[in-house]
């Protein structure tokens, strides 16, 4: 299943990354999970390549990595914003963490000698349930990283979604 899209035009190329979550008979398969990057062709997207994948999750420590976003950083860079998830905790989401792209054409995130994506920035928040992420970024923008805190209240009845402007330019 592909989930929560985000669109980036460059070179006068329209790309789609996107999470492809995985299920069969007994449930959610993490462990086949991963986040893609598709080119726009006339009739429709070709792959790319998998951005991050179940190695990467496991590289940070958490369950998945969704909610994609590309943006380009005041420097010039192409960058990805993801949210990586603990299933099951409180919070669920862990925050923001932006990587940047080594090769945006081949979707190759920069990594460390032991192929580990190098996070730039790691956005961090309180809240409860969903918790912090789903983040954005414009470089013209003084908001800096635009995150979304999830917090439930009243015992599960109440639940505030808040955007807030970090004031962070990856």
């Amino acid at each position: 299943m592909l989930s929560e899209p985000a669109l980036f035009n460059t070179n006068n190329e329209t790309y789609l990354a996107t999470s492809c979550l995985v299920a069969d008979a007994n449930g959610r398969r993490t462990d086949l999970e991963r986040m893609v990057l598709l080119r726009q062709e006339t009739n429709g997207y070709s792959f790319v390549a998998n951005i991050m994948d179940t190695q990467d999750a496991t590289d940070l420590n958490v369950d998945t990595i969704e909610q994609a976003d590309i943006s380009v950083a005041r420097d010039g860079s192409i960058i990805l914003l993801v949210t990586p998830i603990i299933l099951g905790a409180n919070p669920d989401h862990q925050g923001c963490m932006v990587f940047e792209f080594e090769d945006f054409a081949k979707g190759q995130l920069k990594r460390d000698s032991n192929g580990v994506a190098i996070p730039r920035t790691i956005i961090t928040a309180d809240g409860n349930g969903l918790g912090p992420g789903l983040c954005s970024y414009d470089a013209h923008s003084e908001s800096g990283v635009m995150l979304v805190i999830t917090t439930v209240t009243n015992n599960g009845t109440d639940i505030e979604f808040s955007l807030r402007a970090t004031g962070v330019h990856p």
